[in-house]
């Protein structure tokens, strides 16, 4: 199928599978890669205290350029680590090389990944995020449900669960204009009140779009983060649509390309949240906007 095909019209269910199809096998081959290198013996290059790589996020991110331009020569590239790429059409790729560095380097949590994402004109219509460390890889297109291995998932197979018996990935993200790290302290609380007010427990790892799948396939009820990049949620926001999750900015606005915070659950926990933050959400907005 040529890619110019799809450039014309919107593409169906059946296309777009074929094109993430590709995109899984480029996912693979970044994974082995990943699951091969000797993290050990690699440096972290640390930029920022929020913004840290190492050289195989930089041979990750080449070898996703490389892939993904021969199998789709008109389509443009985002990513996290190298200069944007503008295609034709309207097709974006939207790459994250190794999610969670951090948690990759160190050893201390599996939760790591190829994040893969494509837009189209503004909109994220597929997605694959591949987790080497868990041997998972979660997929979806626009229409065509959302994939754990080739199992379907849904968030709405599962009950809903009251708010002291739901799992929550929390994390703050990147400081910004409108993000301070403090800014995480509120919710901690709102979290962890008093039995039985808060949640079960808090998960917070370097890494976003691994829990925010998680959530897809129902083993985590929330995942709230407060300021990430677009290439961190891309591709898991197609997966958790898929899923029927809730997804939302932190406004309670329906999540689109370019919003920072992100908001993503089961229908429950999400309205739960929504309702318990909202003290701390005005707040927080009114204070930004001075």
């Amino acid at each position: 199928m040529s890619t110019n095909s799809l450039i014309e019209t919107e593409p169906s269910v059946e296309e777009l599978r074929l094109i993430l199809d590709g995109a899984i096998e480029v996912s693979i081959q970044a994974g082995e890669v990943i699951s091969n290198a000797h993290r050990e013996a690699i440096q972290m290059d640390w930029g920022s205290a929020t913004n840290y790589k190492t050289v195989i996020d930089d041979q990750i991110d080449n070898l996703l350029r490389t892939e993904l331009l021969g199998r789709f020569p008109d389509y443009g590239i985002l990513s996290e680590e190298g200069e944007d790429i503008d295609g034709t059409g309207g097709y974006t790729w939207v790459v994250d090389a190794l999610d969670g560095t951090i948690s990759w380097r160190s050893g201390v949590t599996d939760n790591y990944s190829v994040s893969i994402g494509l837009v189209h004109n503004g909109q994220t219509i597929a997605g694959v995020v591949n987790c080497p460390g868990r041997n998972q890889v979660f997929a979806a297109v626009n229409g065509g449900g959302a994939f754990l291995n080739g199992e379907k998932v849904s968030v709405l197979d599962k009950p809903g669960r009251s708010w002291n018996k739901t799992l929550v990935a929390f994390g703050g993200g990147k400081e910004g204009p409108d993000f301070k790290r403090s800014d995480v302290v509120p919710y901690f609380g709102l979290f962890y009140e008093p039995a039985p007010g808060g949640v079960t427990e808090v998960m917070s790892t370097a890494c976003s779009s691994v829990p925010l799948c998680l959530v897809a396939s129902g083993q985590l009820g929330l995942a709230v983060y407060l300021s990430l990049e677009d290439e961190d949620m891309a591709a898991a926001t197609v997966i958790l649509r898929e899923a029927g999750a809730i997804v939302t900015n932190l406004s309670g606005d329906t999540w689109t390309f370019g919003d920072k915070s992100i908001v993503a659950g089961h229908p429950d926990a999400h309205l739960e949240f929504m309702q318990r933050s909202a003290l701390i959400r005005r707040e927080q907005f009114d204070r930004n906007a001075k």
